[in-house]
């Protein structure tokens, strides 16, 4: 399921009250909003203050919310405001104070340095609720490594399509 960007509060993000899954949607719904807007204050607000990630980035782990922030200050910082982050395949699980996420995600549009951006990522994120409120607690995202070339895997598509063959990184 594709989940569309509708939430008006970008500051913090709510919980309805309804299922554990439905709080959940309405937070990852309000998160992906977030990142399109590149309102770096609304997507942080979404971390817990001791949220480990693993990201396609260095390092190898951020921990912490403040070590996070830099990596995502990076990107909305390099990042064109038409970029768009699109989640699909999202599969939602979740209990009243724990639940997690994972999807493809679709990362189309262009960098400031005019570099064009498609890519599809894998994310995955763990929720606690903290009181009262829908927080990640973990994140990683990641692509395939090619084991031959022992890079990054930017070309595939959830079709099974390659798009570029040569698209890879080290």
């Amino acid at each position: 399921m594709d989940l569309q960007r509708n939430q008006p509060d970008k500051r913090t993000a709510p919980v309805t009250g309804g299922s554990p899954e439905a709080e959940l949607r309405q937070f990852v719904d309000h998160f992906v909003e977030a990142i399109h807007d590149q309102d770096l204050e609304a997507i942080m607000a979404c971390y817990a203050d001791d949220v480990v990630a693993f990201d396609m980035m260095t390092p190898l782990q951020f921990v912490g919310k403040d070590a996070y922030r830099k990596s995502w200050q990076m990107a909305v910082e390099n990042t064109n405001p038409d970029a768009e982050f699109t989640l699909h395949e999202t599969k939602i699980t979740a209990s009243d104070s724990v639940g997690f996420c994972h999807s493809l995600c679709h990362c189309v549009g262009s960098m400031k340095d005019g570099q064009k951006m498609d890519m599809w990522m894998r994310w995955t994120d763990c929720f606690e609720k903290i009181d009262g409120k829908w927080l990640i607690t973990h994140e990683q995202v990641s692509v395939p490594v090619d084991m031959e070339s022992g890079k990054g895997a930017f070309n595939l598509r959830p079709e099974g399509n390659v798009v570029d063959p040569g698209l890879y990184y080290t």
